[in-house]
């Protein structure tokens, strides 16, 4: 299962680079984007940020928050990274289930752990403290824990059975060793896939010393106590508990911050903080707490959806990474006054996307915690969600992209910068884009929650051409169409019905009635006069007369 690849991937020197150029496909002449982030690791220093993303593994220079290094992207789509503490080994994990460990000194691939045929799944991993033991869980679809030997890449241990699971979606690392590297805890789930429950083992007997089976929705966090007694636990819907281990026995249950991801973390002087990433597509910062007093330390404000947030190994910095950009909050060890100056720097972005930090204008109060002071560094921008559609303008000297998740990007081919086509535009979970044969590019907008759609015209557009609202839970993340001229809009909905509007006059002219179950795909022709559509299960297709609905 485990194989080994002399492969060595050189590490980038490109310091400042903005990454446009950094290990492109043969033919490409330049890369917009970097690819949605899956996850983030610091290094052992604290001086390197692994991004793992769709592109590859991004390196990102903490200094000065510029990329240094592209690996992986042979397959790219890389879902997991995790860094051992002594700073010789990082592992990841791709999105087909692969697993491949790295001597991080060497730069070389030492290890693989290929998935059985037919197995797609997201490995979760993590290193023990002292570097001895690397654990990796979801290589199988079984409720084992593989425990790999750095140095070796052989399987020192098997922790648990080859009972059959269905992986849940993943949710943070979930995946945690104390630190004297003792005791391992890693969630599972339920046999009827509802929740999920918490296992402590002892490393070295392989006994599994206590369950946690109180209905969990979703673990994001789990962490050990510097005494390793405690393990806390963040979850779904603002959940943090604190379990005693060898008591077996709850001491702490918090669930009053019920629209956030609770990501929990112990500093090396026994505090718990958290992080809480709001769970809703909304511009809402993130939250700081400290656990034992429920006193929100800080916030720091995002754009668009927060997908994942990582501690460094100390607990000093906390990465947050939304669909367009990653922060990096963290905790000085340095004394300071309680009220002192702070400030936010931002990437702003010249000719050729090269980084310019320059210091916001406004300034807010610092907090001082026992001694440690709160700031927050740059910000990395380039990463962007799914892309949907892209067009190029009519005169070909611009790209406009529609992502996944509150992104509509304007690309100038030239300068190969972007920026988004109108400052007040509204956070949607999808678009896409077209251009129509007049030479206007219109976008639309989809939110599920709640359910609306609107329409756009990218290049003059200050407010929404059209907005149409539907009930609750009836287009969760639609397919959608519109019109080369953009005078009829066409959406499909969950039953498999497509309705037909009327974008000038705002109103629905008909429903079109032939799909069994939700819709996947819907395009126009190019006069406009038909449209055809796909069926998501059943993968059908079928062409419809736009004027006679038939």
């Amino acid at each position: 299962m485990l194989s080994r690849s002399p492969h060595i991937s050189p590490l980038g020197t490109s310091e400042g680079n903005n990454g446009t150029l950094l290990e492109l496909p043969a033919g490409a002449i330049t890369r917009f984007g970097r690819g949605m982030v899956a996850d983030l690791e610091f290094s052992a220093n604290s001086k390197f940020l692994a991004v793992a993303s769709r592109t590859g593994l991004w390196w990102y220079s903490l200094a000065s928050m510029s990329t240094t290094a592209l690996w992986e992207t042979e397959r790219g789509v890389v879902s997991t990274v995790s860094c051992s503490s002594d700073g010789r080994w990082f592992a990841i994990g791709t999105a087909d289930g692969i697993l491949k460990l790295w001597d991080m000194r060497n730069q070389v691939c030492v290890a693989q752990l290929d998935r059985q045929s037919g197995v797609y799944t997201s490995v979760r991993h993590t290193f023990s403290l002292d570097g001895q033991h690397l654990a990796v869980f979801g290589a199988l679809p079984t409720n084992m824990i593989y425990l790999i030997d750095p140095e070796t890449g052989n399987v020192r241990a098997i922790l648990g059975d080859e009972k059959t699971i269905k992986l849940r979606r993943p949710a943070g690392k979930p995946i945690a060793f104390s630190v004297d590297g003792k005791f391992l805890a890693h969630v599972s789930p339920s046999e009827d896939m509802s929740s999920e429950f918490v296992c402590v083992w002892d490393v070295e007997t392989g006994v599994c010393l206590t369950s946690l089976t109180e209905h969990l929705d979703y673990v994001y966090g789990l962490c050990f106590s510097p005494c390793g007694h405690f393990l806390c636990i963040g979850c779904w819907n603002g959940r943090l508990i604190v379990w005693d281990i060898f008591k077996n026995r709850l001491v702490l249950k918090r669930i009053q911050h019920e629209k956030y991801r609770m990501y929990p973390y112990y500093l090396p002087t026994g505090q718990l903080i958290a992080a809480g990433l709001y769970q809703r597509y909304t511009h809402k910062p993130v939250d700081i707490w400290s656990v034992k007093n429920d006193e929100k330390l800080d916030e720091i404000d995002i754009n668009g959806y927060p997908i994942c947030a990582r501690f460094s190994k100390d607990g000093t910095q906390l990465a947050i990474a939304t669909h367009d950009q990653i922060k990096v909050w963290s905790l000085p060890k340095k004394d300071t006054q309680n009220e002192a100056e702070s400030g936010v720097v931002e990437v702003s972005r010249k000719k050729g996307n090269e980084a310019n930090f320059s210091r916001s204008a406004t300034f807010s109060r610092q907090q001082t915690i026992e001694n440690l002071t709160i700031r927050t560094r740059p910000t990395i921008s380039g990463h962007t969600g799914v892309v949907n559609s892209i067009v190029f303008s009519q005169d070909g000297r611009k790209l406009v992209a529609g992502y996944d998740s509150d992104n509509l990007l304007l690309w100038d081919i030239g300068s190969q910068s972007s920026q988004r086509p109108y400052n007040a535009h509204p956070i949607f979970q999808k678009y896409i884009v077209q251009t129509s044969p007049s030479g206007k590019i219109f976008s639309v907008g989809v939110n599920s929650n709640p359910d609306v759609i609107q329409v756009w015209d990218v290049i003059k557009g200050r407010s929404p051409i059209a907005e149409f609202t539907y009930p609750p839970k009836i287009v969760y993340r639609p397919a959608v169409a519109l019109a080369p001229e953009a005078n009829l809009l066409v959406v499909g909905n969950m039953s498999g019905q497509l309705d037909v509007w009327d974008v000038q006059c705002r109103h629905k002219r008909y429903t079109l009635i032939g799909h069994k179950t939700q819709v996947g795909s819907i395009e126009f022709s190019s006069d406009g006069k038909r449209i055809v559509s796909s069926c998501r299960i059943y993968e059908t297709v079928r062409l419809w007369d736009i004027e006679t609905g038939a």
